[in-house]
Order: C-alpha cells, then sequence, then structure tokens
C-alpha cells in the first residue's frame, strides 16, 4: 500500500484556519484487485479521521480562548475506491 497525506492551512479573513486534509491511499500490487471492494470502509477510515480532526482542533481552540469551529468541516469522496479523501 501506497499512503500520502498532505495537510494545507489557510488563515481566514475571520481570524481563522482553513484546514484540508487529504489522505490518498493506493493499493499496490495483486492487493489492488480488492480495490473495488473498499470504497466504504475507505470512506469510513476518512469519516472517522474527519470526526477525530474537528474534535482535537475545536478543543485546541477552546483551551487557547478561541472561537469554537464556525463552519463544519466537509469530507470530498474518494476519487477512485481505492482512495480516501477528506477535507
Amino acid at each position: 500500500m501506497t499512503a500520502r497525506d498532505d495537510i494545507q492551512f489557510e488563515p481566514l479573513p475571520s481570524g481563522g484556519t482553513r484546514v484540508d486534509y487529504t489522505a490518498d491511499l493506493t493499493l499496490n500490487g495483486w492487493r489492488r484487485l480488492a480495490s473495488p471492494f473498499l470504497g466504504g470502509p475507505f470512506r469510513k477510515l476518512g469519516e472517522n479521521a474527519r470526526l477525530g480532526m474537528t474534535a482535537a482542533l475545536a478543543e485546541r481552540a477552546r483551551a487557547a480562548g478561541e472561537a469554537s469551529l464556525a463552519t463544519p468541516i466537509e469530507v470530498a469522496t474518494p476519487s477512485n475506491e481505492s482512495s480516501a479523501t477528506g477535507s
């Protein structure tokens, strides 16, 4: 399996920060044959990561005395069944 995580931060005019997180998981070799069956589990993995990151960032903001997250984090659907993407 090849995995690549990309995290980008963008300051917002409101003083907050937009966090874009992308995880790309690709099965290699003979495991690639399982890709069509793993779209659901990879989406679940992405959703769990989104929920965990949202909770952790909200807790850090509260601890720093800042406002909680103003907008929810959205999860993009994977480009194919062998990838999971969250933003």
